[in-house]
């Protein structure tokens, strides 16, 4: 849509977020020019430098603010009807007054019609016509609305997730869970098994899914003294052929799964060179080759109902790499990876109620990461399960995509962005990420 056709059809959402841009542009204009007018005319009667030559394009930012400001605002106005468009005619006289003050008034001009050439080879239907004078115009202003939305957009999303994730657990609303038949992996032990707890007594249908046929039946046992349903399948998640053996007999003996949470996970905790390779294809076959093969089962039905949601447990140790954790590493950066690659395929095919959540907790005092050490207790502890649960069923009734424990590894994993690779390594160092791995023990069967 251009500023020059009709407002019909044009979002409600757009079109506030079109004014406040247009506002936004407005007043940082209005403050900016008086203000530079100010600082010039305090310069001109100061003694010391009043003979020194002025920089003039400091007007220019100013300027072109100020006049942007007026071109967006009359811009969302064309919108609502309430006048008729005159961006065109704003946007040049914005660039009169960018070349007039410039500096670098040749090297603005030359990108300038760079960018027209390029303009009108991408639009060259719109620019065959005798509009062509004003089209470019038109479209350079919407371009740069819409540029400056999306960074409006962006910031607003950034300020709310940074919000949630600070928030204590119960502060959000939440779903319901009642009656939704829910799958666990991993679920004869630790985490899994808390999982099931939790969801029992929400009401959930339950599928417990381990290979330790023993814990899961002790699992079920403890759920069913809650009222739940239960149904348990000793299954081998390192084998594709089990898992898809499995998920087939549930969706004949049960139906068709609503929440799938990918819980299961082994850990050698050796050094690479000293690993043997069975355990390290063991590692990738059950930390990740069963997410492919647990979500190809049962993400169908869920996108055909436009229902459901998929949860992978995975770890910190997927966001950052650890000293004797390489195939474990290797293993979960591919969960979060895997999780992130999905939920950009679910938006893409507008499935709005399937859900994605990855979660990256730091070693968790299950048994699993036995005799792991922290140098900071307060900033990275040692988690509790309890506790991860919490976040954790926290994370899925509020259908949050992301949730990284403790809340200080936010800070860790943004800085890693811009830090450079010396530096990340010094606070590895710091924060004793080479030596957490020095006293691990482990447990025999490691299942999240």
């Amino acid at each position: 849509m251009t500023v020059l056709e009709a407002a019909d059809g044009y979002d409600t959402s757009d079109a506030i977020i079109s004014r406040i841009v247009a506002f936004i542009f407005f007043c940082s204009g209005c403050f900016a020019l008086p203000a530079t007018i100010i600082i010039f005319w305090l310069t001109l009667r100061h003694k010391q430098i009043r003979n020194k030559p002025i920089n003039w394009s400091i007007f220019n930012f100013a300027l072109v603010d100020l006049v942007f400001g007026v071109s967006a605002a009359m811009q969302s106005a064309s919108f609502s009807g309430m006048v008729d468009s005159l961006t065109p005619l704003q946007l040049v006289t914005a660039v009169i007054f960018e070349h007039l003050f410039t500096l670098q008034a040749q090297k603005r001009i030359d990108c300038n019609v760079a960018v027209v050439t390029q303009l009108i080879k991408k639009h060259p239907n719109e620019m065959a016509g005798g509009n062509n004078l004003w089209y470019i115009p038109q479209l350079i202003v919407e371009t740069t609305v819409e540029v400056v939305r999306g960074f409006v957009i962006v910031f607003v999303y950034t300020l709310i997730g940074a919000v949630k994730a600070l928030l204590p657990c119960g502060w959000l609303p939440r779903k319901s869970v009642a009656g939704d038949i829910v799958l666990i992996t991993g679920a004869g032990s630790g985490l899994g098994r808390l999982l099931a707890q939790r969801f029992a007594a929400l009401g959930s249908r339950l599928i417990l899914w381990d290979i330790n046929e023993q814990g899961n039946e002790e699992t079920a046992e403890l759920v069913k003294k809650l009222g739940a349903d239960v149904h348990t399948y000793t299954v081998d998640l390192s084998s594709r052929v089990d898992i898809q053996l499995a998920a087939e007999r549930v969706k004949k003996e049960i139906g068709d799964v609503d929440i799938l949470i990918n819980n299961a996970g082994v850990v050698t905790g050796k050094q690479f060179l000293e690993c043997p390779d069975y355990l390290m294809e063991k590692t990738l076959e059950v930390n990740t080759g069963a997410l492919f093969w647990t979500v190809k089962s049962f993400l169908g039905k869920m996108m055909e109902k436009n229902h459901g949601h998929v949860v992978t447990i995975a770890s910190a140790a997927g966001l950052f790499g650890t000293n004797g954790l390489a195939d474990y590493c290797a293993s979960k950066f591919a969960a979060v990876g895997f999780s992130e690659s999905l939920a950009l395929e679910i938006k893409a095919a507008r499935a709005s109620d399937v859900h994605i959540s990855v979660v990256c907790p730091y070693f968790i005092n299950t048994g699993m990461f036995e005799g792991v050490s922290t140098l900071w207790p307060n900033l990275i502890p040692i988690l509790e399960p309890e506790y991860v649960v919490d976040r954790t069923m926290e994370t899925i009734l509020t259908n949050n995509p992301v949730l990284v424990m403790p809340r200080f590894v936010y800070f860790v994993y943004f800085a890693k962005g811009f830090l450079p690779i010396k530096a990340q390594l010094f606070l590895g160092d710091f924060f004793g990420v080479t030596k957490s791995m020095a006293f691990f023990k482990g447990r025999a069967s490691s299942s999240a």
